[in-house]
């Protein structure tokens, strides 16, 4: 039973992708968006694909050269200005009146 329980936490241990490794931002590609390094795909339509309800499959499918490591750091640069965001509270509403 303990060695089931090793391989389960092995398992669900995912290693870490830099964004930086994959991500790019060229003023000869797409006027300067940020894109997955080597194509034209932005981050932006990748995540507009998710919003609009695509599965990680139909990404893959549809651009054979994305990988689960490219979506991994498009989400890390993603989600870079949402970390600086933060809540409202009743402390520091004055801040935006």
């Amino acid at each position: 039973r303990m060695e089931f329980m090793r391989q389960r936490v092995s398992d669900s241990i995912m290693k870490v992708v830099p964004w930086r490794d994959r991500i790019v931002c060229n003023p000869d590609i797409l006027l300067g968006k940020p894109t997955r390094k080597g194509t034209r795909l932005s981050v932006a339509f990748i995540v507009k694909r998710l919003a609009d309800g695509w599965s990680d499959k139909m990404l893959y499918d549809n651009y054979p050269r994305l990988t689960s490591d490219d979506l991994q750091a498009i989400f890390g640069y993603a989600a870079n200005p949402i970390k600086k965001e933060f809540a409202i509270t009743k402390r520091n509403r004055k801040l935006n009146p």
